[in-house]
C-alpha cells in the first residue's frame, strides 16, 4: 500500500470538503461526498479510491499512512453512534413487544398501587385535617388564642413552619372574634403554598362569610362575641389548655421559655440555650447596648448584688452604723465576714462577690493613705467615694473589664457629719439616710422607712436596735440573729470605725429579744440560700429592668 502515501505538504494543510460537482468522482455510489477530492490526495492513485468504505478499510490498513479530513471524520463517528443508539431502541422495543401479556398487567399494577398509596395517604390528611376543623367548629371556640393553638397542630402536620407561625400570630392578636381573628392569621399564611391548599383556608373563609347571612350563625356570633368580652386567659390559663391540647393529640407543641421571655420557644434543639435565661445577643460585651437602651452586662451585676447576704446601713445626727449578716459557705466553714474597715473615719460593708468587695477595699485603703500623707488630714467621705464612683464607671466603659459585681454602704464621719452612702456595680453612688442592700433586703427598707423619721433624734442604742430589727426583717421566720451571724460597726463623733462581733453583739441582741417582726420577708424577692459570696453564679431569671430609674435603685 506504499502508492498511497500522501504529500506532506498536503497532509499539513486543513482543508474542506470540496461542493459537491456535476460530474467525475466527486460523489460516490451513496451520494455522499468523497474523499477523493481533487488535490487532497496523489493525482495518481486517484483512480483507486472511489468510495467512502474503501477510505475506512484504508485507515485500519494504513493507519499512519492516510489522515482523513476532520469533519468527515466526525460524521461518520456520529453516524456510527446514532445507528448504535436506535439499534438498542429497536431492540428495546421489540422486547417489549415480545413480553408476555402477564409482564405488562403487572407493570399496570405496580404503577397503580403506587398512585392508590399515595391517593390515599393524602385522602387521610385532608380527612384528618377536615376532622379537626369540624371539632373546632363544634368548640366554639371564642377565644383567640385557643383558635391559634388548634390551627398550630394543623400546621405541625402538614407543613415545617408551626414555630415562626406560632410566634407571629401570637404577636398579631389582638381581638377575641373569630371573623376577625380568623382573617389576621390567614394574613401570615403565603397563600398558593402547600399549607395554604392542605387545609384548604380559603373554601374555609368563604363558608364562614355566607354563614354571617345566617340568623342562627349572627345569634351564636353575638353570643361569643359576649363570651369574649366576659373572658381573657391569662399566661397560666394559657399554658394550661396547651397541655391539655397536647394531651388530647398526643402532640409536642414549643412552649414559651418563661413570662419575661414568651417570644422564645422552648425546642429540643435549644433546650440547653435555655438554661441561663440571661444569655441574649446584646449581653456578650458589657459595651454594647441593647436595642432599649440598656447594658445587659451592668444589670447582670447589679443582679449580683442581691444574691448577696443583706446589710444595712442607718445614722443619726452624730454616728452612722452598719449591720450585716454573716453566712457560712458550708458547715464545715467559719462565718464570712461583711464589714470591712477602711480608715479611722470610714468602713463599708459588702453585698455581692467578696473578691469584687476586696479590691475596691485595698483601693479606698489607699487613697486615706495618700491623702493623709500629702494633707496630714482625713479624706472626706463625699470625695471618696466619688473617686470610688469613677473607678468603677471605668470598668463598663472598656470591652476588655466587667463591672464589679459589688454593692458597698459606705458610713464614715468627717467635719459635714456622719454619712451612709450606697454604691452599685453601675457606678453610681448616693447619700442615704437609711440603705439597705441585699437579698430580701425591701422587707428591711420598708422597715426603715416606716421609721425614717425617729433616726435623727434616737440615740446610739436605738439607733443599732432599729439596724438589727430591719436585718431580722430579711431573714425567714424560722431564723433568728444570732452572736455568730450577726457584725454591728459604729462610727461617729469622737467615735472611730469600730467593729462588734461575736460575743460583743450579745448585748445588743438582748435589747431586740421579745420584738415582733413587724414584716416578713417579701415573696418576690429572689431566694439566695446559697451566697452568691461563696463565687456561686445567679439562677434567678432576668428582671424586667426597663429603665435607668430601676437601675439606681439596685
Amino acid at each position: 500500500m506504499g502508492h498511497a502515501r500522501l504529500r506532506a505538504s498536503q497532509l499539513q494543510r486543513p482543508r474542506m470538503l470540496s461542493p459537491p460537482q456535476s460530474g467525475g468522482n466527486a460523489h460516490n455510489s451513496e451520494g455522499s461526498p468523497s474523499l477523493c477530492a481533487p488535490g487532497y490526495l496523489n493525482p495518481a492513485h486517484k483512480a483507486k479510491i472511489h468510495h467512502t468504505s474503501k477510505a475506512a478499510s484504508l485507515m485500519k490498513v494504513a493507519p499512519n499512512k492516510f489522515e482523513p479530513n476532520v469533519q468527515t471524520s466526525a460524521d461518520i463517528k456520529c453516524t456510527v453512534k446514532s445507528k448504535k443508539k436506535k439499534h438498542k431502541l429497536t431492540e428495546w422495543l421489540s422486547n417489549l413487544r415480545k413480553c408476555p401479556s402477564g409482564f405488562k398487567q403487572h407493570l399496570q399494577n405496580k404503577a397503580e398501587k403506587k398512585l392508590c398509596k399515595a391517593t390515599a395517604e393524602a385522602s387521610k390528611n385532608v380527612s384528618a385535617m377536615k376532622c379537626l376543623l369540624l371539632e373546632f367548629e363544634e368548640q366554639k371556640l371564642s377565644d383567640l388564642k385557643n383558635l391559634m393553638l388548634n390551627f398550630v397542630k394543623i400546621e405541625m402536620v402538614f407543613h415545617a413552619k408551626a414555630l415562626e407561625l406560632y410566634t407571629t400570630a401570637w404577636r398579631a392578636a389582638k381581638s377575641l372574634k373569630i371573623k376577625e381573628d380568623m382573617k389576621t392569621f390567614c394574613k401570615y399564611i403565603v397563600e398558593q403554598s402547600n399549607l395554604w391548599k392542605a387545609l384548604d383556608l380559603e373554601t374555609y373563609m368563604e363558608h364562614e362569610n355566607k354563614s354571617e347571612n345566617n340568623a342562627e350563625f349572627s345569634s351564636k356570633e353575638n353570643n361569643q362575641e359576649q363570651l369574649s368580652d366576659e373572658s381573657t386567659l391569662d399566661d397560666d390559663e394559657f399554658l394550661a389548655i396547651v397541655d391539655e391540647f397536647c394531651r388530647r393529640y398526643e402532640m409536642s407543641i414549643p412552649k414559651p421559655c418563661c413570662s419575661k421571655c414568651p417570644h422564645v420557644m422552648i425546642t429540643e434543639d435549644n433546650e440547653k440555650a435555655h438554661e441561663f435565661p440571661f444569655r441574649n445577643q446584646y449581653d456578650n460585651d458589657v459595651t454594647v447596648w441593647s436595642p432599649q437602651g440598656r447594658l445587659h452586662q451592668v444589670e447582670y451585676a447589679m443582679e449580683a448584688v442581691k444574691q448577696g447576704s443583706a446589710t444595712v446601713g442607718v445614722k443619726n445626727k452624730t454616728h452612722a452604723i452598719l449591720v450585716a449578716l454573716k453566712r457560712a459557705s458550708s458547715e464545715l466553714s467559719a462565718h464570712q465576714k461583711k464589714i470591712i474597715p477602711i480608715d479611722d473615719h470610714v468602713g463599708i460593708t459588702i453585698a455581692g462577690l467578696t473578691a469584687d468587695a476586696r479590691m475596691l477595699s485595698r483601693f479606698m485603703r489607699t487613697e486615706c493613705l495618700n491623702n493623709r500623707y500629702s494633707h496630714t488630714a482625713s479624706l472626706p467621705i463625699n470625695r471618696l467615694v466619688a473617686v470610688l464612683g469613677n473607678k468603677m464607671q471605668a470598668c463598663t466603659q472598656r470591652y476588655d473589664r466587667r463591672p464589679y459585681g459589688v454593692g458597698l454602704l459606705v458610713a464614715g464621719y468627717d467635719d459635714m457629719g456622719p454619712h451612709i452612702y450606697q454604691t452599685c456595680p453601675s457606678a453610681n453612688y448616693f447619700d442615704c439616710k437609711a440603705m439597705a442592700i441585699g437579698a430580701r433586703s425591701q422587707s428591711a427598707r420598708t422597715y426603715l422607712e416606716k421609721r425614717l423619721n425617729e433616726f435623727q433624734s434616737c440615740s446610739l442604742e436605738d439607733l443599732i436596735k432599729h439596724g438589727l430589727l430591719a436585718l431580722r426583717d430579711t431573714l425567714p421566720n424560722e431564723v433568728e440573729l444570732t452572736t455568730k451571724n450577726c457584725s454591728v460597726a459604729v462610727v461617729g463623733r469622737n467615735t472611730n470605725f469600730v467593729i462588734y462581733d461575736d460575743e460583743a453583739v450579745a448585748p445588743y441582741l438582748a435589747s431586740i429579744e421579745g420584738e415582733l417582726r413587724t414584716h416578713g420577708p417579701q415573696a418576690d424577692e429572689p431566694k439566695a440560700e446559697v451566697p452568691i459570696d461563696a463565687d456561686r453564679l445567679p439562677t434567678d431569671p432576668q428582671p424586667d429592668v426597663a429603665g435607668e430609674d430601676r437601675m439606681q435603685l439596685d
